[in-house]
C-alpha cells in the first residue's frame, strides 16, 4: 500500500466488502458527540501513542478526524510504530457527511 490516504468513495466501497478493518476516530470526545462515525473506535490523537497495543496490526486501519489533518498525523504515527496497513480518510468526517452520509451532522 503506497498511499497513506483513502478517499470517502473508496472507504464507502470498502465498508461494503468482507475486508477486515478497524476505523479509529482520533477526534476529541466533544467532536464525536456532534458527529459520530459508525463502528469507529475512539482514541484521541493525544492518547494514540499510549494505545498502540490496543490496535490490531493484522487488519487495515483507517484513521479519521474532522477534516483529515489529525488523522494523517495519526497514520504516520502508526506507521512509525510498525503498522504497514494504515490509511487516513482524506477530508475526514466532514467530507464523508457532505458526499456519502448526509445524516451525519456537519460542524
Amino acid at each position: 500500500m503506497g498511499t497513506v490516504e483513502i478517499t470517502v468513495q473508496e472507504l464507502s466501497q470498502l465498508l461494503k466488502t468482507d475486508e477486515d478493518y478497524c476505523v479509529i476516530d482520533v477526534r476529541n470526545a466533544d467532536e464525536i458527540e456532534k458527529a459520530a462515525f459508525p463502528e469507529a473506535v475512539h482514541i484521541p490523537l493525544s492518547e494514540l501513542a499510549q494505545n498502540v497495543a490496543n490496535i490490531p496490526q493484522d487488519k487495515l486501519v483507517i484513521t479519521l478526524c474532522h477534516h483529515g489533518a489529525r488523522s494523517l498525523n495519526a497514520c504516520y504515527l502508526l506507521k512509525e510504530k510498525g503498522f504497514d496497513k494504515v490509511v487516513s480518510l482524506r477530508g475526514g468526517i466532514d467530507l464523508w457527511s457532505k458526499i456519502i452520509d448526509p445524516s451525519i451532522p456537519r460542524y
